[in-house]
């Protein structure tokens, strides 16, 4: 809540507020006199620099309302047409009395607990911010290992199935290559009795031409 002192003065100027020269407010909230700050160029707020149109330059003034406090009238818009009968009356708390010290000491403490128990949120915030940032890391992590792990299986289980598949292909082999040495013993044996039988016929063929032709002797040659 704005407070507006009653001996407060224009932050340009330094002259006290009075109905001649009122305090006037922009929509920044900050407050000037109405003769500084209706001819302030470029119309830039000179403490915060934020921009603001001429036209919404509001007027505040203050009347005791008889009960040690005081009552500001926000009126409307300054131009040509307004009039005191478009004006929105706000009651603002008065700093006025004894207790101005009690009062603003406990504005104080008050905007300090405020700011404390903000303060507390946004660092409790960011202390759960970290903690799932890092739980989510171990989770990604853990995906990231049962996914190797699933791969490495995998691969492993087709390497063992490639071994498997190539011990059956040469098992395969040998007992083909053994089957073939086998056959080949076989043919050899066959030929070598095909041989002896070729040799004895060969024998035999020779012993009937010398029994069917038999040579002359030597006696009925030389006669």
């Amino acid at each position: 809540m704005l407070v507006l002192h009653p001996t407060s003065n224009c932050d340009i100027c330094y002259d006290t507020y009075s109905q001649e020269n009122p305090a006037s407010t922009i929509p920044c909230g900050h407050i000037f006199c109405y003769r500084c700050i209706s001819v302030c160029r470029p119309s830039i707020c000179p403490l915060c620099r934020k921009k603001f149109s001429s036209s919404y330059v509001t007027k505040l003034r203050t009347a005791d309302v008889g009960d040690g406090g005081s009552e500001a009238v926000i009126c409307s818009p300054v131009s040509a047409t307004s009039s005191t009968s478009s004006c929105q009356f706000v009651r603002r708390d008065s700093l006025r009395g004894k207790d101005f010290d009690d009062r603003v000491a406990a504005h104080i403490k008050e905007t300090g607990e405020m700011i404390k128990e903000v303060t507390e949120r946004v660092y409790l915030q960011h202390a759960i911010e970290a903690t799932l940032r890092a739980k989510l890391t171990e989770v990604e992590l853990e995906r990231d290992t049962l996914l190797s792990g699933m791969q490495l299986s995998a691969a492993e289980d087709s390497l063992r199935a490639s071994k498997r598949v190539e011990e059956s292909l040469i098992n395969t082999l040998q007992r083909t290559i053994e089957d073939y040495e086998a056959c080949l013993d076989e043919m050899e044996t066959k030929l070598d009795e095909a041989k002896l039988t070729e040799d004895r016929l060969c024998a035999e063929m020779s012993t009937l031409r010398l029994e069917r032709n038999p040579s002359p002797s030597p006696s009925a040659t030389g006669s």
